[in-house]
């Protein structure tokens, strides 16, 4: 089942957070991006769908859509897909822009140590 379809509602997000007090906290400067990916992954993967950079056209396409959560400048992950770049693997990321009214995206490398305020994204399965 796609992620995005073309008349979807929208869907319940979590954000996991980066920052002190999140989840994602306890693994900045000790685990690799893509270990973190693998807890997450095994912590959520029965619940939530993974979004990758086609989550962020969606959205970028249909900006009524985008879940207010997200326009707080953030950098959200992606982990529902990879970039390889000349033997580099990378983790797809986005930050809402407010002056352009969309997301632009970036992305962190995979292998680097997980950061303090590495959000991710997850959409909640449909039923």
């Amino acid at each position: 089942m796609p992620l995005v379809e073309e008349k979807e509602e929208k869907r319940e997000i979590m954000i996991l957070g980066g920052t002190r007090g999140g989840e994602l906290y306890q693994f900045a400067g000790e685990k690799r991006g893509f270990e973190v990916i693998d807890y997450i992954r095994e912590k959520y993967g029965e619940e939530y769908d993974f979004p990758g950079p086609e989550y962020l056209d969606y959205l970028n396409e249909n900006p009524d859509k985008v879940p207010e959560e997200l326009k707080d400048g953030r950098n959200y992950y992606l982990v529902g897909s990879m970039i390889s770049h000349k033997g580099t693997s990378f983790i797809p990321s986005a930050c809402w822009d407010p002056d352009g009214k969309r997301f632009y995206q970036k992305a962190g490398v995979s292998n680097s140590f997980w950061h303090v305020g590495g959000h991710v994204l997850l959409l909640k399965k449909k039923k």
